[in-house]
């Protein structure tokens, strides 16, 4: 038996957002609509993250029993954790998808919270690495055994997408602001106010 991501689990982790979601419709603070849109991509990326890099889970089932006979739990304990940075368990490939992997941060979460700077976005990345490699460690040792890599390198990549999705963030809405400067669109300059509103930009 294995628990895996559908529907329910889907559920369960859009239970925060759909509360955020609620409350800012409830609210109608002054750019709810532009946070709803934000909270909605962050809620898609959550779960694609989540299925990604923490489900299947084996709570019992013949996988289970024949991966506890093939390696005990000390060795399995061995050769699935790494906690060197780039000496053991370096794998090129798997460090840039990492890093691809928490991009869509870097870029959604400073839309969310005002007053983002690159040093909270690198706490937030490095934390946010660290979380997915405890509960993948915590998953082990609930299982006894694991076909992931508990990897250093995996939190340190991770912590470098949120950090260069930041920085796209930032080139992409200092452009943004300068070109729409004169616009009298009603719709871009509500969103440039949006962005200006967030803290990391001046009008001007």
């Amino acid at each position: 038996m294995k628990i895996d991501s559908g529907l329910l689990t889907d559920f369960i982790i859009s239970i925060p957002f759909i509360v955020y979601f609620l409350h800012q419709i409830r609210s109608k603070s002054k750019y709810y609509i532009f946070k709803c849109f934000v909270i909605s991509f962050l809620c898609f990326y959550t779960i694609l993250l989540v299925k990604y890099a923490v489900f299947p889970i084996y709570i019992s089932g013949s996988i289970k029993e024949m991966m506890r006979e093939e390696l005990s739990f000390s060795e399995s304990l061995a050769e699935n954790i790494n906690l060197i940075p780039f000496v053991r368990g370096w794998y090129p490939k798997d460090f840039i998808l990492n890093i691809i992997m928490t991009l869509p941060l870097g870029v959604l979460l400073p839309c969310l919270i005002k007053g983002m700077t690159r040093k909270s976005m690198t706490i937030v990345g490095l934390g946010v690495g660290i979380a997915i490699e405890l509960v993948q460690f915590l998953i082990f040792l609930f299982q006894g055994f694991t076909f992931r890599d508990i990897n250093i390198n995996d939190s340190l990549a991770n912590a470098i997408g949120v950090i260069i999705g930041f920085a796209i963030y930032t080139f992409a809405v200092r452009i943004f602001i300068e070109e729409t400067k004169s616009t009298q669109i009603k719709t871009l300059r509500m969103v440039r106010n949006f962005l200006i509103d967030q803290g990391q930009f001046t009008d001007g």
